[in-house]
Protein backbone atom coordinates (compact mmCIF):
# COMPACT_ATOMS: atom_id res chain seq x y z
CA UNK A 1 0.00 0.00 0.00
CA UNK A 2 1.20 3.10 -1.41
CA UNK A 3 -0.81 5.89 1.59
CA UNK A 4 2.02 7.22 3.32
CA UNK A 5 1.70 7.42 7.15
CA UNK A 6 -0.49 4.19 7.41
CA UNK A 7 0.39 1.72 9.67
CA UNK A 8 -0.61 -2.04 10.01
CA UNK A 9 -2.56 -1.35 13.46
CA UNK A 10 -4.65 1.45 11.63
CA UNK A 11 -5.85 -1.51 8.87
CA UNK A 12 -6.45 -3.70 11.42
CA UNK A 13 -8.07 -2.34 14.14
CA UNK A 14 -11.52 -1.25 12.47
CA UNK A 15 -11.99 -5.26 11.43
CA UNK A 16 -11.04 -5.92 15.15
CA UNK A 17 -13.75 -3.77 15.98
CA UNK A 18 -16.29 -5.09 13.43
CA UNK A 19 -15.68 -8.43 14.95
CA UNK A 20 -16.28 -7.11 18.45
CA UNK A 21 -19.49 -5.91 17.32
CA UNK A 22 -20.76 -8.78 15.89
CA UNK A 23 -19.45 -11.41 18.80
CA UNK A 24 -22.80 -10.38 20.64
CA UNK A 25 -24.97 -10.39 17.67
CA UNK A 26 -23.52 -14.33 16.76
CA UNK A 27 -24.16 -14.90 20.63
CA UNK A 28 -28.09 -14.25 19.84
CA UNK A 29 -28.24 -15.86 17.12
CA UNK A 30 -26.86 -19.37 18.16
CA UNK A 31 -29.34 -19.56 20.67
CA UNK A 32 -32.01 -19.60 17.76
CA UNK A 33 -29.97 -21.59 15.10
CA UNK A 34 -28.08 -24.76 14.95
CA UNK A 35 -24.43 -23.89 14.99
CA UNK A 36 -23.65 -25.71 11.92
CA UNK A 37 -25.74 -22.96 9.82
CA UNK A 38 -24.20 -20.47 11.28
CA UNK A 39 -20.39 -22.07 10.77
CA UNK A 40 -21.40 -22.52 7.10
CA UNK A 41 -22.48 -18.96 6.80
CA UNK A 42 -19.35 -17.89 8.47
CA UNK A 43 -17.07 -20.02 5.92
CA UNK A 44 -19.64 -18.36 2.78
CA UNK A 45 -18.48 -14.56 4.28
CA UNK A 46 -15.29 -15.48 4.46
CA UNK A 47 -15.04 -17.38 1.00
CA UNK A 48 -17.01 -14.35 -0.69
CA UNK A 49 -14.42 -11.63 1.30
CA UNK A 50 -11.00 -13.45 0.28
CA UNK A 51 -12.29 -13.35 -3.17
CA UNK A 52 -13.13 -9.90 -3.21
CA UNK A 53 -9.40 -9.20 -1.92
CA UNK A 54 -7.94 -11.14 -4.33
CA UNK A 55 -9.28 -7.73 -6.22
CA UNK A 56 -6.25 -5.67 -4.67
CA UNK A 57 -3.53 -3.89 -6.98
CA UNK A 58 -0.58 -1.84 -5.54
CA UNK A 59 -2.43 1.28 -6.00
CA UNK A 60 -4.54 -0.11 -3.33
CA UNK A 61 -6.10 2.94 -0.72
CA UNK A 62 -6.25 3.04 3.12
CA UNK A 63 -10.14 2.53 2.59
CA UNK A 64 -9.75 -0.01 0.17
CA UNK A 65 -7.35 -2.11 2.69
CA UNK A 66 -9.65 -1.57 5.98
CA UNK A 67 -12.82 -2.66 3.85
CA UNK A 68 -10.70 -5.49 3.15
CA UNK A 69 -10.26 -6.54 6.56
CA UNK A 70 -13.70 -5.39 8.04
CA UNK A 71 -14.61 -8.19 4.90
CA UNK A 72 -12.80 -10.81 6.43
CA UNK A 73 -13.33 -10.43 9.78
CA UNK A 74 -17.25 -10.38 9.63
CA UNK A 75 -16.59 -13.92 8.23
CA UNK A 76 -14.63 -14.95 11.29
CA UNK A 77 -17.02 -13.45 13.54
CA UNK A 78 -19.53 -16.12 12.20
CA UNK A 79 -16.73 -19.07 12.80
CA UNK A 80 -15.37 -18.55 16.50
CA UNK A 81 -18.79 -18.70 18.45
CA UNK A 82 -20.57 -21.42 16.42
CA UNK A 83 -17.05 -23.59 16.01
CA UNK A 84 -16.88 -23.84 20.39
CA UNK A 85 -20.39 -24.21 20.82
CA UNK A 86 -20.62 -27.29 18.40
CA UNK A 87 -17.71 -28.36 20.24
CA UNK A 88 -18.94 -28.13 23.86
CA UNK A 89 -22.49 -28.78 22.88
CA UNK A 90 -22.36 -32.26 24.52
CA UNK A 91 -19.93 -31.69 26.84
CA UNK A 92 -19.96 -32.49 30.95
CA UNK A 93 -18.89 -31.46 33.94
CA UNK A 94 -16.40 -34.67 33.58
CA UNK A 95 -14.84 -34.02 29.73
CA UNK A 96 -15.01 -30.38 29.67
CA UNK A 97 -11.66 -29.55 30.28
CA UNK A 98 -10.67 -32.31 28.07
CA UNK A 99 -12.74 -31.27 25.18
CA UNK A 100 -11.37 -27.41 25.93
CA UNK A 101 -7.86 -28.83 25.81
CA UNK A 102 -8.51 -30.62 22.87
CA UNK A 103 -10.33 -27.60 20.67
CA UNK A 104 -7.63 -25.29 22.27
CA UNK A 105 -4.53 -27.64 20.84
CA UNK A 106 -6.47 -27.99 17.42
CA UNK A 107 -6.70 -24.69 17.01
CA UNK A 108 -2.67 -23.88 18.01
CA UNK A 109 -1.42 -26.53 15.45
CA UNK A 110 -4.29 -25.95 13.36
CA UNK A 111 -3.11 -21.87 12.65
CA UNK A 112 0.96 -22.74 13.10
CA UNK A 113 0.53 -25.24 10.24
CA UNK A 114 -1.96 -22.86 8.34
CA UNK A 115 0.32 -19.98 8.63
CA UNK A 116 3.28 -21.83 7.58
CA UNK A 117 1.65 -23.27 4.34
CA UNK A 118 0.45 -19.88 3.25
CA UNK A 119 4.03 -18.64 3.76
CA UNK A 120 6.04 -21.11 1.59
CA UNK A 121 2.59 -20.98 -0.78
CA UNK A 122 3.02 -17.37 -1.20
CA UNK A 123 7.04 -17.24 -1.91
CA UNK A 124 6.39 -19.69 -4.34
CA UNK A 125 4.39 -18.29 -5.99
CA UNK A 126 6.04 -15.13 -6.37
CA UNK A 127 8.87 -17.04 -7.62
CA UNK A 128 6.92 -18.24 -10.43
CA UNK A 129 5.01 -14.67 -10.97
CA UNK A 130 9.01 -13.17 -11.13
CA UNK A 131 10.26 -15.21 -13.60
CA UNK A 132 6.99 -14.57 -15.74
CA UNK A 133 7.69 -10.88 -15.30
CA UNK A 134 11.30 -11.05 -16.02
CA UNK A 135 10.24 -12.99 -19.12
CA UNK A 136 9.06 -9.41 -20.32
CA UNK A 137 11.59 -6.92 -19.10
CA UNK A 138 14.35 -7.30 -21.86
CA UNK A 139 16.40 -4.42 -23.79
CA UNK A 140 13.75 -4.76 -26.94
CA UNK A 141 11.20 -3.51 -24.68
CA UNK A 142 10.45 0.09 -25.71
CA UNK A 143 8.64 1.46 -22.68
CA UNK A 144 12.03 -0.11 -20.57
CA UNK A 145 14.11 1.81 -22.27
CA UNK A 146 12.17 4.82 -21.94
CA UNK A 147 11.22 4.39 -18.10
CA UNK A 148 15.64 3.68 -17.57
CA UNK A 149 16.36 6.76 -19.44
CA UNK A 150 13.72 8.84 -17.75
CA UNK A 151 15.13 7.40 -14.28
CA UNK A 152 18.86 7.11 -15.06
CA UNK A 153 18.27 11.00 -16.47
CA UNK A 154 16.68 12.16 -12.88
CA UNK A 155 19.27 10.48 -11.02
CA UNK A 156 21.94 11.88 -12.41
CA UNK A 157 20.25 15.26 -12.64
CA UNK A 158 20.33 14.61 -9.02
CA UNK A 159 24.19 14.19 -8.65
CA UNK A 160 24.41 10.42 -9.54
CA UNK A 161 27.30 9.40 -11.78
CA UNK A 162 25.85 8.22 -15.31
CA UNK A 163 26.65 4.77 -13.95
CA UNK A 164 25.61 4.83 -10.56
CA UNK A 165 22.53 6.64 -12.16
CA UNK A 166 21.77 3.76 -14.71
CA UNK A 167 22.53 1.24 -11.73
CA UNK A 168 19.96 2.33 -9.37
CA UNK A 169 17.73 2.33 -12.86
CA UNK A 170 18.01 -1.15 -13.08
CA UNK A 171 17.48 -1.76 -8.84
CA UNK A 172 14.35 0.58 -8.80
CA UNK A 173 12.48 -1.52 -11.94
CA UNK A 174 13.74 -4.98 -9.97
CA UNK A 175 11.91 -3.29 -7.20
CA UNK A 176 8.72 -2.63 -9.09
CA UNK A 177 9.36 -6.64 -10.48
CA UNK A 178 9.54 -7.96 -6.78
CA UNK A 179 6.29 -6.12 -5.93
CA UNK A 180 4.04 -7.11 -8.58
CA UNK A 181 5.20 -10.46 -8.35
CA UNK A 182 4.51 -10.21 -4.56
CA UNK A 183 1.02 -8.75 -5.31
CA UNK A 184 0.07 -12.03 -7.79
CA UNK A 185 1.26 -14.20 -5.31
CA UNK A 186 -0.84 -12.84 -2.22
CA UNK A 187 -4.00 -12.82 -5.08
CA UNK A 188 -3.45 -16.73 -5.61
CA UNK A 189 -3.35 -17.16 -1.57
CA UNK A 190 -6.28 -15.57 -1.69
CA UNK A 191 -8.39 -16.96 -4.11
CA UNK A 192 -6.82 -20.38 -3.10
CA UNK A 193 -8.27 -19.71 0.36
CA UNK A 194 -11.14 -18.64 -0.85
CA UNK A 195 -11.85 -22.23 -2.58
CA UNK A 196 -10.75 -23.76 0.80
CA UNK A 197 -13.76 -22.28 2.49
CA UNK A 198 -16.36 -22.66 -0.43
CA UNK A 199 -14.76 -26.94 -0.07
CA UNK A 200 -15.69 -26.40 4.38
CA UNK A 201 -19.21 -25.32 3.47
CA UNK A 202 -20.37 -29.25 2.46
CA UNK A 203 -18.24 -30.86 5.90
CA UNK A 204 -20.46 -28.50 8.22
CA UNK A 205 -23.07 -31.28 7.33
CA UNK A 206 -20.95 -33.71 9.37
CA UNK A 207 -21.27 -31.47 12.46
CA UNK A 208 -23.32 -32.83 15.24
CA UNK A 209 -27.11 -31.20 15.25
CA UNK A 210 -27.55 -29.17 18.29
CA UNK A 211 -29.84 -27.67 20.14
CA UNK A 212 -29.06 -23.78 20.31
CA UNK A 213 -31.43 -23.72 23.86
CA UNK A 214 -28.75 -26.80 25.30
CA UNK A 215 -26.20 -24.83 23.72
CA UNK A 216 -27.05 -21.58 25.51
CA UNK A 217 -27.34 -23.35 28.96
CA UNK A 218 -23.96 -25.48 28.23
CA UNK A 219 -21.83 -22.27 28.17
Amino acid sequence: MRAPGISRAQVLSPGGFAMLVLMPLVGTLSSRVQARWLAGLGFLISALALFHISSLDLDIDFRTAMMYRIYQSMGLAFLFIPINTAAFTSATGENSNQISSIVNLARNVGGSVGISLVTTLTTRRAQVHQEAVIRHVTNYDEALRGMLSGLSANLAHSGYSRPDAMHQSLARVYALVQQQALVQAYIDTFRLLGIACLCMLPLVLLIKKTDPHQAVMAH
